[in-house]
């Protein structure tokens, strides 16, 4: 399937309420999403949250599934949690859906209370989030996720 395809596929189930399926490819979300992980993407029924995990048309009609990081009444700016850099701005109508579960599991992190905690790792590293001490701080959430049901 062309990623035009992909993305207007992605938007008409969001706007019938529906969820979509995907297999996340790349590291840019690691170490929360890995690649090859299927994450389920439901529908965007109110504007995004910083923290919130989106599916977004990124530049060039590629498919990002990155953390806002900021959201304004124009749109988003999100990042990958694995990226040294932010994405460029979107329009708030190329946010497709949020990620509501990873592998078949709701997660913590996926929560914009966490989101915001791995936001405030970006700041205090000035870097990529799976880079040094915080390294231990994405482990410890991750394995707090999985135990909650």
């Amino acid at each position: 399937m062309e990623r035009d395809d992909l993305a207007a596929l992605a938007a008409s189930l969001s706007a019938e309420g529906r969820t979509l399926r995907l297999v996340a490819r790349g590291r840019s979300m690691a170490p929360f999403i890995r690649d090859g992980e299927t994450v389920l993407v439901g529908p965007s029924r109110r504007p995004p949250r910083p923290g919130e995990v989106v599916l977004r048309r990124g530049p060039g009609g590629t498919l990002l599934l990155h953390r806002v990081v900021r959201a304004t009444a124009a749109g988003v700016v999100t990042r990958g949690d694995a990226a040294a850099a932010e994405d460029p701005p979107a329009p708030l109508q190329d946010v497709l859906g949020r990620a509501v579960a990873v592998a078949g599991r709701r997660r913590l992190h996926l929560r914009p209370a966490c989101g915001r905690l791995v936001l405030l790792g970006h700041r205090l590293r000035g870097g990529r989030l799976a880079d040094g001490p915080l390294l231990r701080l994405t482990r410890g959430l991750r394995l707090l996720a999985a135990r909650i049901p």
